[in-house]
């Protein structure tokens, strides 16, 4: 489910002095940009046409199309000497050549402020808001003729201080997901989020830290028995060295509460590390490991247990009452975990050309009907920088879904294989 702000991210003191090769500065390819009074802007858009030969990511409903994505991108970036104010504008347009009910538009807005306190201490304040469609391959993505479009609507406010020793990073949040169609009306929430982390600075290159994260996550369908609390507690190390290694590892308890009292309360453990290693001048190697777990709500009929989520999509069940006051409905929380495991690999073959390669595992298990998801993702990338104002990319992925209970499509579009090539064009100043 998409969660623009439901998990903090906490804003540095100074932009990342650690980058992998894609994102490192290249001063002939780099777009210059044009002054705007104090602020740069940047330009640029692309398009990029896709073969797919499994756009429904289904095995049962197989079909190919060739997707045309055309984006267009205004950056405005302020040039202060302190504090600062960014604006950055997106659109996209995908068009199906065989399938146009599948065509769709991305509209975001981002914007983020910063205001120096003092040398060490900063408030941030950051927002989003975008309409785009869902992914038809989401591990919880339910069945339907017409493609989901969901708006998202998001902000958080940051404060960071600097001591001696120690670094205190806070940081309060809303986030809201809502999207058009009736049948997902289920999945349409406000998250409301309050974080803090507090890191000792030893000098060195490591770094531990404590943090936590407290959820409200109030539902808009059935909220006196699907909405939900959790927090989470995690204990941690970073380290870091200079343009070579930036590295995390965490681990702790996530708890999830609800307001429906017949619900149990979910207790698990969580685990998460993130690394960017530049193991040569040309070479970066970035991964990333993640388990977490969360709780799904099933309300079913009582006498023929029809739940609301099934093969033909999210529909609340016709209830028919068997006598005065009968109970209609049984109330089923399930546990959702999820596994991920991403490896990248970037290289720069010459100056003008760049390469990227990548797998990913991610395992999605349901416990409400003991369905187990592995998915299997490889991909590559070559990126030709032909001058400052534009580069073309080449990219090819291959997924594949192997699900235990191939014939139960209660939260997604069960197994399926994917293959997708792509050339795209980018044009910027």
């Amino acid at each position: 489910m998409p969660s623009w702000a439901q998990q903090i991210n906490f804003p540095q003191q100074a932009p990342p002095d650690t980058k992998p090769v894609y994102q490192m500065p290249r001063p002939a390819y780099d777009p210059l940009g044009t002054m705007l009074g104090s602020f740069l802007f940047t330009p640029s858009m692309s398009d990029t046409v896709a073969y797919d030969d499994n756009i429904f990511a289904s095995e049962v409903r197989k079909d190919y199309d060739v997707v045309n994505t055309t984006s267009e991108e205004m950056a405005f970036a302020s040039q202060w000497s302190r504090h600062f104010l960014n604006l950055d504008l997106v659109t996209d347009q995908q068009i199906y050549g065989l399938h146009s009910q599948e065509d769709a538009n991305t509209y975001a807005a981002r914007v983020s402020g910063r205001l120096d306190v003092t040398g060490t201490s900063f408030l941030q304040l950051d927002g989003i808001g975008s309409q785009q469609p869902d992914q038809r391959a989401s591990p919880i993505a339910l069945r339907t003729d017409q493609r989901p479009i969901y708006n998202n609507w998001g902000g958080s406010l940051s404060y960071f201080e600097q001591g001696s020793q120690f670094i205190e990073q806070f940081q309060i949040g809303v986030n809201q997901i809502d999207y058009l169609l009736p049948e997902y009306v289920y999945f349409n929430y406000t998250a409301k989020i309050i974080g803090d982390r507090v890191s000792l600075d030893l000098g060195g290159p490591l770094s531990p830290f404590l943090d936590a994260e407290y959820v409200i996550n109030d539902q808009v369908f059935h909220p006196d028995r699907q909405s939900f609390r959790y927090l989470t507690g995690r204990i941690g190390v970073h380290a870091h060295v200079a343009t070579v290694l930036d590295a995390e590892f965490a681990a702790g308890v996530f708890r999830e509460t609800y307001l429906f009292t017949d619900f149990n309360t979910l207790v698990r453990p969580i685990v998460s590390a993130n690394l960017l290693w530049n193991a040569a001048p040309l070479t970066s190697v970035i991964a990333k490991l993640e388990r977490s777990y969360s709780g799904l709500e099933s309300f079913c009929n009582t006498a023929s247990l029809i739940c609301q989520i099934g093969p033909t999509g999210n529909v609340e069940p016709a209830v028919v009452p068997v006598s005065p006051g009968a109970v209609l409905f049984e109330t089923h929380r399930s546990t959702f975990e999820q596994t991920t495991v991403r490896l990248r690999v970037e290289h720069e073959i010459w100056n003008d050309l760049l390469g990227a390669v990548g797998v990913e595992y991610d395992r999605d298990v349901f416990d409400f009907n003991g369905l187990v998801d592995n998915e299997y993702t490889v991909g590559g990338n070559l990126r030709y920088l032909m001058n400052r104002y534009s580069e073309i990319q080449i990219s090819y992925q291959y997924r594949d879904r192997i699900a235990n209970l191939p014939n139960d499509f209660t939260f997604n579009s069960g197994p399926f294989t994917e293959n997708i090539l792509s050339v795209g064009l980018k044009l910027q100043l």
